[in-house]
């Protein structure tokens, strides 16, 4: 009995509960798979890089929350079971009607549609005949088709004349510009009861005969190409005809799923500034006794309190090879300033980084008359760990402070490198970014050819940039030179009304070339410096992005939705009209409300359990932050948080009893009292990075 008394004291006085098994155990989880599986066909000319769902969908599948990975169908054999097991659907992206083994295609498409997996055809079925004009057997085509709720027939017209829209959903159509006037092309895909059809086309000569040129069903969907886009046939610049968020949400099978988004922390805008090397040892104009570098430095980096990934050609600046001590020197002082993270551009600057690649060949050296190298190394043949991992070695060795590693690949040229060469970042722990180059402004007025978040390739990923560069702006550096002014028209379109990326400030050091172009950099910063946003340095952002990737969804019967594997991408955006009802959920910090949306942040690096509802319990609660917050807890009167910001930050608490007043105790703060405003918020300003505690008196 003694003994029996002193396990049950124990038991009492430690708080043991029972283990599982004797508990309520939760709901089990269904994975909500994020992966697309788009095919495209090299046997028509395609690549990953140049497809039209790369060029003008994608962006739209990464702001939904969804991941990509690209195919080439004429490689065999497809995918296997096990190969498809992750995979949520399927979007084909072809222009040819014809492929290399057709009738195998077809029946594993049908595979993969018994399988529950939802199919988008962008632009037909792109397998009708083999890759040397024999037809297939119609069968495997109509019996995708009917998957899809529509009737297939092959029946084609181009005679505009007799052709007329029967329908066209308003909401769904005329996104960016109108419908043709005149239908542009028929084919035969008449609509069965479960397809909901977008685009109607009628025949004047076929009173009967009604096809849906675009139309979704619970299958996927078809949208013909000739009524998705339209492209200028000069400029070939697009302009969307149908919206391209609702044809993936609805096709796919996404409507009302939570994203996760890296564009956004803590409720507000993520802002990072990256410079490519190129000129830093070039002549300046605004200071005739200093390099493009040097200058900028004074004029923009000493100026502006903004986290800046600067980097460096080794080749450039290095004694031993094209550099001279003066530009080692230069480069010192620059790793050396608190606002500037290290980043190599390269060992040489490649133009282009496949040296096998003979269109590239002959572009460069044919064309433009330069080789593959933008520094000349005598003796120097291409050398990819020589670019990416030797280059980011002499850095951190040579020239950056001890405690500041380079860590950052910012990739040259063409920003096209091959899958080995990204791995190659990926095994030697580096983080690599470039490519993309967004411009979204008056004179390029369509979200067509807004770029994704990032390039897959395999597991290995490329993370692409916000906005474009000063050079793309100012037409290859021939002028304007105040053109990149420009960008923030960009910026501002790619935050509202969806935040599509971040703000990114990304130039060259050419720009401390010209006064124009050094105007241009201080506009740029002094409007996103006067945004609400939450700057970064580069590096973090891409943490988050490879975040978006890994990370894991799943549904519990009871309505929970189960975030985990984000890590660093902590911003979860959920449909306007709920929130997260907070004394349910955990390791959800708070929300922010939005015109798009509601953010809601997740502990960083957590495994988030949130419950959506139409109030959110009236739980004190972070509302937005200009930085990370970790460690988020509310304990009766008392909150505490941990906040990594890059110089002074501010936060707002919210759900909080209006006219209360909060002891405060944290790094940089003004004022140690704090009076809850009347609509329930508290708003902490300056703040410093470091342990935060609140308490109620």
């Amino acid at each position: 009995m003694p003994r029996i008394f002193a396990v049950l004291l124990f038991l009492f006085l430690t708080g043991w509960q029972a283990p599982s098994a004797w508990a309520e155990e939760p709901p089990q989880a269904t994975p909500y798979l994020r992966t697309i599986l788009v095919f495209y066909n090299s046997e028509s000319g395609q690549t990953p890089l140049e497809n039209t769902f790369r060029e003008g969908f994608a962006f739209v599948a990464n702001y939904l929350g969804m991941t990509l990975q690209y195919r080439d169908v004429a490689k065999r054999p497809l995918p296997s079971d096990e190969e498809m097991a992750g995979v949520r659907g399927i979007v084909t992206s072809f222009v040819a009607g014809g492929m290399g083994a057709p009738e195998a295609y077809l029946r594993w498409l049908l595979r993969q549609m018994d399988h529950g997996r939802p199919v988008l055809l962008l632009g037909g079925l792109g397998a009708l005949e083999d890759k040397d004009g024999r037809p297939v057997d119609l069968e495997l085509p109509k019996e995708i088709f009917r998957k899809l709720g529509l009737e297939f027939q092959p029946d084609f017209l181009a005679n505009q004349s007799l052709l007329h829209y029967t329908f066209a959903n308003k909401t769904l159509t005329g996104f960016e510009r109108p419908l043709p006037v005149f239908p542009p092309v028929y084919e035969h895909f008449a609509p069965l009861p479960e397809a909901d059809p977008w685009i109607l086309v009628g025949r004047r000569d076929k009173p009967n005969a009604q096809s849906a040129l675009v139309a979704t069903s619970p299958a996927g969907g078809l949208a013909m190409w000739e009524y998705v886009y339209w492209e200028d046939p000069i400029s070939y610049a697009h302009q969307w005809y149908i919206d391209p968020f609702s044809l993936l949400r609805k096709s796919l099978q996404w409507e009302g799923v939570p994203a996760l988004t890296p564009t956004t922390v803590s409720g507000l805008r993520v802002a990072v500034s990256h410079v490519d090397a190129d000129g830093f040892g070039g002549y300046s104009e605004v200071n005739k006794t200093a390099y493009c570098g040097q200058v900028v430095i004074q004029q923009i980096f000493s100026r502006y309190n903004f986290p800046i990934t600067a980097s460096l050609i080794q080749a450039e600046v290095d004694p031993e090879l094209s550099g001279s001590p003066d530009l080692l020197k230069a480069a010192r002082d620059l790793m050396r300033m608190d606002n500037i993270e290290p980043a190599s551009h390269t060992y040489s600057h490649p133009f282009y980084w496949d040296p096998e690649d003979e269109n590239k060949v002959k572009l460069y050296q044919d064309k433009l008359g330069v080789d593959q190298y933008g520094v000349h190394v005598e003796g120097y043949r291409f050398n990819a760990t020589m670019e990416i991992v030797e280059s980011t070695s002499w850095i951190s060795k040579v020239v950056d402070p001890p405690d500041k590693p380079c860590s950052v690949l910012l990739w040259s040229g063409d920003c096209e490198p091959t899958a080995e060469q990204v791995r190659l970042c990926q095994e030697h722990g580096l983080l690599n970014m470039n490519g993309g180059d967004t411009v979204y402004d008056a004179a390029h007025n369509s979200l067509f050819g807004v770029s994704p978040l990032y390039q897959p390739f395999g597991d290995a990923i490329q993370v692409l940039t916000g906005q474009a560069n000063d050079n793309i702006l100012t037409n290859d550096w021939t002028g304007p030179f105040f053109a990149y002014r420009n960008i923030i028209e960009t910026m501002r379109r790619t935050g509202a009304p969806r935040r599509l990326a971040p703000i990114d400030i990304y130039y060259h050091f050419f720009s401390g070339e010209k006064f124009a172009s050094l105007q241009a950099l201080r506009d740029v910063y002094q409007w996103t410096m006067a945004q609400p946003v939450a700057p970064m340095f580069t590096s973090a952002y891409i943490r988050m992005v490879l975040d978006f990737v890994k990370a894991r969804i799943s549904r519990r019967p009871d309505g929970a939705w189960i975030i985990e594997n984000y890590g660093e991408c902590a911003s979860l955006r959920i449909p306007a009209g709920f929130l997260p009802d907070l004394p349910r959920c955990q390791d959800v910090q708070g929300y922010f409300a939005s015109p798009e949306g509601i953010f809601v942040h997740l502990e960083p690096g957590g495994r988030a359990v949130v419950f959506l509802s139409h109030t959110d319990g009236s739980a004190p609660h972070l509302q937005w932050a200009t930085g990370v917050v970790r460690r988020f807890s509310v304990h009766e009167r008392e909150i505490r948080l941990h906040f990594d910001c890059f110089g002074e930050g501010r936060l707002r608490l919210a759900g909080l009893d209006s006219g209360a007043v909060w002891e405060a105790s944290g790094p940089g703060l003004s004022s140690k009292e704090y009076t809850v405003d009347k609509d329930g918020g508290l708003t902490i300003e300056p703040l410093g990075s470091g342990d935060l505690s609140l308490r109620a008196r």
